[in-house]
């Protein structure tokens, strides 16, 4: 320090600086507290699906066999989050694909599913189309989840995006 008047100044920012991100951490804190059910689904899904966009970012579309680096991907499910709800979050459930398959095409689903039971096998589709349990997330469960998406993201991040 160059002086006295340099020091208080000093401290005076380290102490400003401090309250501001105790702020922040209580905003952070409160904003989580009011979330709903639903948003913590929305939040869920938006992490499976970057998570499922990296874990597939070298195979192509599920539905036409596109190019990985051909247009924009998204991530597709087999069976719509509107059909079968409890398998939102399942990563056997939801595949890479081109946007135009995922949108335009409803996901294209007959070619869908032959590249699906090539990828998985006979009897892991069967147990999806077959399955038709209620859903029942818990915000819990589904904090677990973001967690976990979060690290595994994180992990082919690393590898090389």
């Amino acid at each position: 320090m160059c002086g006295l008047s340099c020091a208080l100044e000093y401290q005076v920012g380290k102490r400003k600086a401090k309250a501001e991100k105790a702020r922040r951490r209580q905003y952070r804190a409160d904003k989580e507290r009011i979330k709903s059910l639903a948003d913590h689904k929305r939040d869920t899904q938006v992490l499976v699906n970057k998570y499922i966009r990296l874990r597939d970012r070298d195979k192509p579309c599920v539905s036409c066999g596109q190019s990985p680096h051909i247009g924009q991907r998204h991530a597709s499910h087999y069976r719509s989050r509107g059909a079968a709800s409890q398998l939102s979050y399942n990563f056997l459930n939801i595949w890479a694909s081109c946007a135009q398959c995922n949108t335009m095409k409803s996901g294209a689903v007959v070619p869908y599913r032959v590249e699906l039971v090539r990828r998985i096998g006979e009897e892991r589709v069967l147990a999806l189309e077959h399955n038709n349990e209620k859903a029942a997330f818990s915000v819990e469960y589904l904090k677990r989840l973001q967690r976990l998406m979060r690290r595994r993201i994180k992990h082919y991040s690393r590898l090389g995006v």
